[in-house]
Order: C-alpha cells, then sequence, then structure tokens
C-alpha cells in the first residue's frame, strides 16, 4: 500500500509540474493610450466618421489586434502613436468582416527608411519600403 501511494503522489506531482509549465500564457490586453480618441480622429478618416457604436467596435479590435501583434522597432523607436495609426491601418481592412483576426501575423517590424532583400538600412539599392511576408513593395 505505502508503494502504491508513493507511485500515486510521485505522478500527481509529475502531472501537477506539466500542467503549470505548459499552461497557456494570456498576454494582457493592450491598454489604449489617454490620447487614443484624438489620435485616431486627427488621424485616421475612417476612424472619425464612425458613429459611437462603431468607434467603440474600431477602439476594441484595435486593442485585440495591438494585444496580440507585436510591434518592434529595427533601429527606429517605436511609440504609441505608432502603434494606434499601425493597428488601425490593420483594422480598416477588416472592420466589416465579422469576427475577423490575424492568425499568422505575430510581429511588424518598423524600420526607420528603406531597406535592400538582405533588411539593410544603410548602402546602396536600398529600394524597398514594405513587406507583407516575403513580398516586397518597391518604390521607384
Amino acid at each position: 500500500m505505502v508503494a502504491f501511494l508513493q507511485v500515486f503522489f510521485s505522478l500527481l506531482i509529475i502531472i501537477l509540474i506539466i500542467l503549470f509549465v505548459f499552461q497557456p500564457r494570456r498576454k494582457p490586453a493592450f491598454v489604449l493610450p489617454e490620447n487614443f480618441e484624438e489620435v485616431l480622429n486627427d488621424y485616421v478618416l475612417f476612424y472619425s466618421r464612425l458613429n459611437e457604436e462603431g468607434k467603440n467596435r474600431f477602439e476594441e479590435m484595435l486593442s485585440k489586434f495591438l494585444s496580440s501583434v507585436k510591434i518592434t522597432g529595427a533601429n527606429a523607436e517605436v511609440e504609441d502613436i505608432d502603434r494606434l495609426l499601425i493597428g488601425a491601418a490593420a483594422i480598416i481592412p477588416i472592420y466589416n468582416i465579422p469576427d475577423w483576426e490575424y492568425i499568422n501575423l505575430r510581429e511588424v517590424l518598423v524600420y526607420p527608411g528603406n531597406f535592400n532583400t538582405e533588411f539593410e538600412q544603410q548602402g546602396h539599392e536600398r529600394m524597398i519600403s514594405g513587406m507583407v511576408g516575403t513580398g516586397a513593395l518597391q518604390t521607384s
């Protein structure tokens, strides 16, 4: 009986450790900055033309997007206004699609200027000003 209890408690401890280590960690919701409404009204025409209910829905979608997608500067400092405008640009095309989420988008990189195919930010042939996935948006 003692051996059974030792095995039982050993298995119980192993199961608890596994559950603790592998439990999904939830990201905290992104808290919109104090002046977010002013910024969105001033810089995002789409948002400024929504009624109150529409603005609330836009804000919820924006907060959800910013909570799930990391916005990182690549030799650039990313400020709250950058996050708001990047998030708004992501919400506008999907605003009228119920329950849409960017399930494959984990991070947005912000560069201070154009870069080349090797993502170098210095030197010649820096013609790329933006990318989605592996496709480049080139300037002439």
